[in-house]
């Protein structure tokens, strides 16, 4: 269960179009770089094919996560800022 302050972090991100759940709701289209809807397949403006990944399932493939709470983080974390796991390297 989140805390009172979390709850109202999340919602701030998400207010301005920002964080894991609105990055969740978007692909971008690798040849013409629209941002697209995680629902279409097809790229509105050029009609390519999207990726099958969403913006935030392609920015975590690339970053390390804890193995916890699966939390994107910098490299150099030693605990986690969302769920507190102690960070093994």
């Amino acid at each position: 269960m989140l805390s009172t302050y979390e709850t109202t972090r999340i919602e701030s991100m998400e207010e301005f179009g920002f964080g894991p759940n609105e990055m969740k709701k978007y692909k971008v289209c690798s040849h013409c770089y629209t941002i697209t809807s995680t629902e279409l397949d097809v790229c509105p403006v050029c009609s390519k094919g999207l990726p099958q990944l969403s913006l935030y399932e392609l920015y975590a493939k690339k970053h390390f996560s804890c193995p916890h709470c699966k939390t994107v983080l910098s490299n150099d974390c030693r605990y986690c800022p969302q769920c507190g796991e102690h960070l093994l390297y």
